[in-house]
């Protein structure tokens, strides 16, 4: 039972990708090349392992707040599963855009404080996924 939660966020990342419209749930304010490179990122798994900076600085899910004061967390490539684009109807996307080309993502549960989120950045004048926080509570 203890690895439900584990399971249970592999299956919702896996099994999240519909066939149909190439950005579907991309805000249209984000940049067009990170639109393109956001819809190659998740249906082209080569290209996807290429654009993530490994070892990828993040938080588990279901992380211990009093263990990760103590460690610091990276997912490993060997261990990384790959990402499809979330398109279910129970998350909601938010996007914002910081400084230094950074974009930053949180898939939040519509009826509950919890979610996904991710960094992108530009390096080299290539997108990268930087920064990955598996199924975690959400604050805003």
């Amino acid at each position: 039972m203890k690895y439900f939660p584990f399971f249970f966020v592999i299956f919702c990342i896996l099994n999240a990708c519909q066939s149909g419209s190439s950005n579907r749930g991309v805000d249209a304010s984000l940049p067009d090349d990170f639109k393109i490179f956001y819809k190659k990122f998740h249906t082209d798994s080569s290209y996807q392992m290429k654009h993530i900076i490994f070892p990828l600085e993040g938080i588990p899910s279901y992380a211990d707040s009093l263990g990760l004061v103590e460690n610091n967390f990276y997912w490993k490539r060997e261990d990384w599963v790959l990402h499809k684009d979330l398109v279910d109807e129970s998350y909601r996307k938010e996007y914002s855009i910081l400084p230094n080309e950074i974009i930053n993502e949180k898939m939040i549960l519509k009826d509950k404080p919890i979610g996904l989120q991710r960094r992108f950045a530009k390096i080299s004048g290539e997108w990268m996924l930087i920064h990955y926080i598996g199924l975690n509570a959400i604050h805003h």
